[in-house]
């Protein structure tokens, strides 16, 4: 988790410094109704901003309308469209913050494992996957209730999900496993456990093709899974520690 921090810090740093020395300006204004979930903080806030990054000269004033207080070091966050409410993963407080997004309140604080990391939705159930990173399991909320109601071992130190929506399944990466673990979501059980490469953290699934994409922080590799046989077939070379991916 360190290095991950670290890295995400690094990455930031050097954007705003391509910025300068490319001669841009930079501010933060209002698009619209557009509401923006930035990543928290260790005090506990959510910022929500209607909010796109322009050169100033087309910048109205930024639009800040609310901080939300969350749990302690909020980390990952999926959102649940057939209620509307953000569900926020908090690292040192081994719980999960529920914001309504009509109202930009928290309207519940639901208890998982040790440090809930990643966060996934899946539609075709409703419910939220929550991996808790210190308890090596996947807590299932339903999001009619906001209450646990399974709480799936998977491998060491699970990170980031990736939902399947030709399959149902939700895909855990294990950092401390080297492997991947699959859940299907209409049992809520693990069906598969697949060898990766070392240290696994992101995971996206395309959906063009039916592939999983994970990053492999210590192997500088991104390994594709076949979601139709969960099996690996090919290992992809990147550069060195590559952290988190995206389908486009």
């Amino acid at each position: 988790m360190y290095k991950r921090s670290q890295l995400m810090k690094i990455m930031a740093v050097s954007l705003v410094f391509l910025f300068l020395i490319s001669g841009f300006s930079v501010m933060v204004y209002g698009f619209g109704s557009e509401k923006i979930v930035s990543s928290g903080d260790k005090s506990g806030n959510i910022p929500i901003t209607n909010s796109r990054i322009a050169p100033v000269e087309n910048s109205p004033k930024d639009n800040l309308i609310a901080n939300i207080s969350v749990g302690s070091e909020p980390d990952g966050a999926a959102y649940d469209p057939s209620n509307g409410y953000i569900y926020i993963a908090n690292w040192n407080a081994s719980s999960v913050s529920v914001i309504n997004g009509a109202t930009n309140t928290v309207i519940a604080n639901i208890s998982v494992g040790s440090e809930p990391d990643g966060a996934a939705y899946d539609p075709s159930n409703g419910y939220i996957y929550i991996a808790n990173n210190g308890s090596n399991t996947v807590s299932v909320i339903n999001g009619a209730t906001n209450k646990v109601i399974a709480n799936i071992s998977v491998g060491s130190e699970p990170g980031l999900l990736a939902y399947d929506s030709s399959n149902g399944y939700i895909y855990v990466t294990n950092g401390a496993s080297n492997t991947v673990s699959v859940i299907n979501g209409a049992t809520n059980k693990v069906i598969a456990n697949i060898s990766v490469g070392s240290e696994p953290l992101g995971a996206a699934y395309d959906s063009s093709n039916g592939y999983i994409y994970v990053t492999n922080g210590a192997s500088n590799t991104v390994s594709v899974i076949n979601g139709a046989i969960n099996k690996v077939i090919a290992n992809i070379p990147v550069g060195s520690e590559p952290s988190g991916v995206a389908y486009d």
